[in-house]
């Protein structure tokens, strides 16, 4: 008898954190379902097909790099010298491609 009580006391307690789980996981939706529209709300459209417009070389130039960027509307910031677009151009190239 003892033991039919500790068993229905354990199942008890998985349920309540069976149900615990389920609580934060619905919370944790909304919070990530609230972040994802208000990022979709601040994102814009970029006219990528204005890409083919600017030729690049194997590693493009900071030029080649301020033109492409003109080009689709992502004009940068008169505030990025040379150097933070070589950076740019660095992290690009350098980036691991998680598609192959």
């Amino acid at each position: 008898m003892v033991w039919v009580a500790a068993w229905l006391s354990r199942n008890a307690v998985r349920r309540a954190i069976d149900e615990a789980s389920m609580v934060q996981v619905v919370l944790s939706y909304r919070a990530w379902d609230r972040e994802l529209h208000a990022s979709l709300e601040q994102a814009r459209h970029v006219p990528l097909e204005r890409a083919r417009e600017v030729e690049l070389g194997e590693e493009p130039t900071i030029d080649e790099v301020r033109k492409l960027l003109r080009a689709v509307g992502l004009e940068l910031p008169h505030a990025f010298g040379d150097l933070e677009v070589s950076d740019i151009i660095r992290r690009a190239i350098s980036a691991p491609n998680f598609y192959e």
